[in-house]
C-alpha cells in the first residue's frame, strides 16, 4: 500500500536543500533584483488594489479572531490621544495574512530539515519565523481567474480546483508563468461568501466547509515553481486529504512556497478582465514580528 502521509511526500518531493543547508528564505529566492526591476515595469495604469479581507473586530473570523482595546490618554491642555492595543489569531480562514515558514510541522520538521525544536527553545531567535521576509517580497503577479475559465461564479465543494485546471487555464488565459513569480489563484470567494454559509464553517453532518484546492495543485506548483502563492480559497476540506485539509500547505514545507491565504481577489479580477491583461506587480510587507509564524497582511497589487 502506498504511503500518502504527509511524511512519505515530504520525503518523495521536497526541495530541501536546494539553496544550501542553511537556507531559510526558501522560494524567495527565485525574487531576484533584476525579477523586482521586470515587475515595476508591468505598471502602465497606476491602478492600486489591496489583496486584503477587512478585519472588523469583535466579528465572527472563524477560527481566527480579531479584538481592539481602545483607550483614550489624556495629556492635558485639553488634548486627548486615541490609542488601541491588537489581538490577531491570524491563522485560519478569515484573516488575510502571510505564513512563516516555521508555520508547517510535518513530523518534527520544518523547511529545509530544520528540527522544530530549534525554532521553539528562543522565540525571538527562531529559525523560519516571518522576519525572513522582513524585507518584502515584489515580483510578478499571475492571475488564475478560475471562475472565468469555469463560467461559474465560484469554486464549489464538491469541484476543487486541480493541478490539471491550472495547466488548462495557463494554456487558455495564455498565462506566461515564470519561475519566481506569484501565482495569484482566484477561485470567487466573496461570491461563494455571500451565497453560503462561512468559509471554513461546520455543516449539519458535522463535515467542515472549505472549497478550494486540491493536493493534486503541488504537482503543478512544483513545475511552475512560484516564489509565493497567492489564494481567496485555501485547502479544500476533504476527509480524503491526510490530514483532513491539508493539501496546498504542504508545499511550505516541502518548496518553501511562501502562502498567503485568504487574500481578497474580486477586485483584482475585475480589473484583469477590464484592462485584458493577467499580470502585474504585487507587493507583500509581513510585520517583522520576532519569533512569528506568520503575519497580517494587506497585499498591493499595482496595474
Amino acid at each position: 500500500m502506498t504511503d500518502s502521509s504527509p511524511k512519505a511526500y515530504v520525503q518523495q518531493h521536497s526541495a530541501w536543500g536546494r539553496w544550501g543547508p542553511d537556507d531559510a528564505a526558501a522560494g524567495v529566492n527565485l525574487v531576484t533584483p533584476e525579477r523586482v526591476v521586470a515587475a515595476a515595469r508591468l505598471v502602465r495604469t497606476g491602478v492600486r488594489l489591496s489583496l486584503t479581507r477587512p478585519v472588523v473586530p469583535g466579528a465572527a473570523h472563524g477560527p481566527g479572531t480579531a479584538r481592539m482595546e481602545p483607550a483614550r490618554v489624556d495629556i492635558g491642555g485639553g488634548v486627548v490621544v486615541q490609542r488601541d492595543i491588537w489581538s490577531l489569531d491570524y491563522h485560519g480562514g478569515q484573516i488575510t495574512h502571510l505564513d512563516a515558514l516555521s508555520h508547517i510541522e510535518i513530523d518534527g520538521r520544518l523547511w529545509n530539515d530544520r528540527e522544530t525544536a530549534l525554532n521553539a527553545a528562543d522565540p525571538a531567535g527562531s529559525w523560519g519565523d516571518i522576519t525572513t521576509w522582513t524585507s518584502g517580497i515584489v515580483t510578478r503577479g499571475v492571475l488564475f481567474d478560475v471562475p472565468r475559465y469555469r463560467g461559474t461564479p465560484y469554486v464549489t465543494q464538491d469541484a476543487a480546483v486541480t493541478g490539471d485546471e491550472l495547466a488548462a487555464i495557463a494554456a487558455a488565459h495564455r498565462l506566461d508563468f515564470q519561475p519566481g513569480d506569484a501565482m495569484v489563484i482566484f477561485s470567487g470567494r466573496q461570491a461563494w461568501d455571500a451565497a453560503n454559509d462561512e468559509y471554513g464553517s461546520v455543516s449539519a453532518d458535522g463535515s467542515r466547509v472549505a472549497p478550494g484546492l486540491d493536493g493534486s495543485c503541488l504537482s503543478y506548483l512544483r513545475t511552475a515553481d512560484p516564489s509565493v502563492l497567492v489564494v481567496d480559497m485555501m485547502d479544500r476540506h476533504d476527509p480524503a486529504n491526510t490530514p483532513p485539509g491539508l493539501a496546498v500547505h504542504l508545499a511550505l514545507n516541502a518548496f518553501g512556497v511562501a502562502l498567503l491565504d485568504n487574500a481578497r481577489l474580486e477586485d483584482l479580477a475585475a480589473e484583469c478582465r477590464q484592462q485584458q491583461r493577467t499580470d502585474f506587480m504585487l507587493l507583500v510587507a509581513p510585520l517583522s514580528v520576532q519569533g512569528a509564524t506568520g503575519s497580517p497582511v494587506n497585499p498591493i497589487a499595482v496595474l
